[in-house]
């Protein structure tokens, strides 16, 4: 596991059991006809990409499907761990730590589709957003800029960024690569050369206990 962190913010990077993965692969891609399909408005961009819900909070539709329910339950647990292993939490928290579903979805990007720059719009540090890579290209190369997703260190609620200068990592995908983050850290892609990115995404919310978490920074 790898903690990315830049004054109050934090980026977990880590790589998910590869059967969780395709299991969870595998559901998307048997329910595809059943879960809404719609981007409008949203950060996918290009011609080759399409995002489906599985879980929206605005339109309240939520799949009701069991092996969905089950794989959640197992995805969360791996959150969960990772936050505990990472050491950002108080001891106070992690004692009553849980976490809450919100919005879920996947997005499946062909040639020259990516990720406007964007936030998940939280208002609050108690919401995280998840991001677990499903499949990538054959063709995915560290070096090559465009198969990378690229996360703005310095944003904030309050502000995009908070300095002039922006400081921004890069993350290569492969099969199984977890990203755990606030849900307001910046981030995208670059219009990819060739191939099926896939993703699935995952909002929490902290309790209601944790409105006011307190982390533990460096």
């Amino acid at each position: 596991m790898i903690l990315h962190q830049y004054n109050e913010n934090w980026i977990i990077e880590d790589d998910l059991n590869l059967d969780l993965v395709q299991d969870i692969n595998s559901l998307i891609d048997e329910n595809l006809d059943d879960l809404p399909n719609f981007r409008e408005g949203l950060s996918p961009a290009g011609e080759n990409i399409d995002q489906y819900w599985l879980t929206n909070i605005k339109t309240s539709f939520n799949f009701k499907n069991v092996k969905f329910k089950s794989l959640e339950k197992k995805y969360k647990n791996e959150i969960l761990n990772r936050l505990k292993k990472s050491n950002l939490l108080n001891q106070e928290y992690l004692k009553i730590l849980d976490l809450t579903q919100g919005n879920c979805w996947s997005v499946i990007g062909g040639q020259s589709s990516y990720h406007r720059v964007h936030s998940h719009s939280s208002s609050t540090p108690a919401t995280i957003s998840t991001v677990l890579y499903l499949k990538i290209p054959d063709t995915n190369n560290e070096s090559i800029l465009e198969n990378n997703i690229f996360l703005i260190m310095n944003s904030s609620l309050e502000n995009k960024f908070y300095s002039n200068s922006q400081r921004i990592i890069h993350v290569n995908p492969y099969v199984g690569k977890l990203l755990i983050f606030p849900s307001y850290i910046i981030h995208g892609t670059y219009p990819q050369t060739k191939g099926i990115r896939q993703t699935f995404n995952m909002e929490y919310h902290y309790s209601n206990k944790f409105e006011n978490i307190i982390y533990n920074y460096e």
